[in-house]
C-alpha cells in the first residue's frame, strides 16, 4: 500500500466562490432579486467560464437571465476542501 500526500493530488476538483455583485436581471422591477450572490464552481475550469458558469447557476436559482453584473476579484483558497485526512490509502499502481 502507498501513502500519497491530498496536498500533492491537483487541484481541478476543489470548488471556488464566485461572487456576483451589482446585479441587473431580466425581471419586472417590481420584483426583488438578489443584487449580490456568492455561487460555488469547479477551480479544474478557466476564470472566464467559472465566471459564465455562476451566472448560468445564479440565472437557474432565481429563474431570470442576469443582464449585467460586476465580479469580485475570484479567490482560489475561499472554499475549504472537504474533510481529507493527512494522508489517503490507495491500493493500486502510480504512473
Amino acid at each position: 500500500m502507498t501513502k500519497i500526500n491530498p496536498y500533492d493530488l491537483p487541484e481541478e476538483g476543489r470548488p471556488v466562490c464566485i461572487t456576483l455583485t451589482n446585479i441587473k436581471w431580466a425581471a419586472s422591477p417590481a420584483l426583488t432579486l438578489p443584487g449580490k450572490m456568492a455561487i460555488q464552481v469547479n477551480s479544474g475550469l478557466p476564470n472566464e467560464e467559472m465566471v459564465a458558469r455562476a451566472m448560468d447557476i445564479a440565472s437557474s436559482a432565481t429563474g431570470f437571465c442576469i443582464i449585467d453584473c460586476d465580479v469580485e476579484p475570484v479567490d482560489h483558497d475561499s472554499v475549504e476542501p472537504e474533510s481529507l485526512s493527512d494522508t489517503l490509502d490507495y491500493v493500486g499502481e502510480i504512473f
